[in-house]
């Protein structure tokens, strides 16, 4: 078989085409699998970021709480007389 420099050329040509495209073929490929991967890294970064809103809520709301019946407690207690308080010194004439 006799090799013509047109036919060198087209195989040449062939060859390169093929080349290219598996190189980027596998790039692309890759591409999309770190796409695809980011996209899933978002999402959880995102669900996370929500239930961390929810429990300060959460926990803001439970704060709040406390802070009430702490507040309604020392209200309470401070009607009640002491017994070590000082006796009034009122004087009865």
């Amino acid at each position: 078989m006799l090799r013509s420099p047109e036919n060198d050329g087209r195989i040449g040509v062939d060859y390169i085409g093929s080349l290219i495209q598996r190189v980027s073929g596998n790039s692309v490929q890759e591409i999309d699998r770190l796409i695809s991967y980011l996209r899933t890294l978002r999402e959880r970064l995102h669900d996370e970021g929500e239930r961390v809103r929810r429990e300060i809520v959460e926990f803001a709301t439970l704060n709040q709480a406390a802070m009430q019946s702490t507040k309604l407690i020392t209200e309470s207690l401070s009607h009640l007389k002491r017994p070590d308080a000082p006796a009034s010194t009122k004087k009865i004439s």
